[in-house]
């Protein structure tokens, strides 16, 4: 994939992204988020009361993105997670002890990846990293949606309420495909309204 600097169509807000085929993996990072995805923002996120992305400089010359062949079965298992949503630290740790303990107690079922679907932390975005730790011992790719507790909500444009998101957990729409499913993650929130 080539993306060119002197693009008239390229502003300080992009994000490129792969989407994965069917049979191959991505490499993970230190806590499984899939790495498909290129930040383009050469002056970084404006400044905001929940950081976003620092400046990324200039386009490289070329983006790429690493695909591993895999045996990847049609019949596959998903954890799938509604609003985990903690507040404070405290609910980070109950997190940890009810759900993701009890997970890896009784193993992930032969599942090939995990998604949560939506307010990932309740507000307080600088939760978004301890979350990430709370996810990492499951050890499998990890997909994260954004919801309406996951935003910046000291903007004036809907384009920048996903500032920290990013940051963190790359695009809030992007696609992916295991076997003969094709997920589509979108974010259908508008704010401010």
């Amino acid at each position: 994939l080539s993306l060119h600097d002197g693009s008239s169509d390229l502003s300080n807000d992009h994000i490129v992204f792969l989407i994965k085929p069917s049979g191959y993996s991505i490499p993970l990072d230190e806590f499984n988020i899939p790495k498909f995805y290129y930040i383009y923002k050469p002056q970084g996120s404006p400044t905001l009361k929940f950081n976003g992305n620092a400046p990324t400089g200039k386009l490289p010359k070329s983006v790429d993105f690493a695909l591993n062949k895999t045996n990847e079965t049609d019949n596959f298992s998903a954890i799938v997670f509604g609003d985990p949503q903690p507040y404070i630290n405290q609910d980070i740790e109950f997190f940890k002890k009810a759900i993701i303990d009890e997970i890896r107690q009784q193993g992930n079922r032969n599942a090939l990846f995990g998604i949560s679907l939506g307010d990932l932390v309740g507000d307080n975005l600088n939760l978004h990293q301890p979350y990430k730790q709370a996810i990492k011992p499951l050890g499998l790719a990890w997909y994260n949606v954004m919801g309406n507790h996951d935003m910046n909500y000291d903007v004036k444009a809907d384009s920048l309420s996903d500032e920290a998101f990013e940051a963190h957990f790359g695009p809030n729409n992007y696609a992916f495909n295991y076997g003969k499913a094709h997920f589509i993650v979108l974010d259908d929130i508008l704010y401010p309204d």
